[in-house]
């Protein structure tokens, strides 16, 4: 009866201690999107260059994608402090 008692104290405490680990998880790889800017005229390594600088991150990759009739750069950057960072900025037409 008591190892059936420790061991039920031991497995709520493993329950606890992984949900604050994947509360600590979520919380480091959260992304946050910003909206679409424009950039105007800039070529995709001097928008990088400058988000980077910016927003003192490292971009992480960009995607291509059409936004209606506008091409649109969809760049994953890490910041700073560890988080995730998705932003869009609109090509130059």
């Amino acid at each position: 009866m008591v190892c059936e008692a420790n061991q039920s104290v031991l497995m709520r405490s493993f329950v606890r201690r992984r949900t604050a680990f994947a509360l600590l998880m979520a919380a480091t790889v959260a992304v946050a999107v910003v909206p679409v800017a424009h950039a105007a005229d800039e070529s995709l390594q001097s928008i990088i260059d400058r988000l980077e600088h910016d927003n003192d991150s490292k971009v992480l990759s960009v995607q291509e994608m059409e936004h209606g009739k506008r091409k649109v750069y969809v760049i994953k950057m890490l910041t700073a402090d560890g988080r995730v960072k998705v932003v869009q900025v609109r090509a130059s037409d």
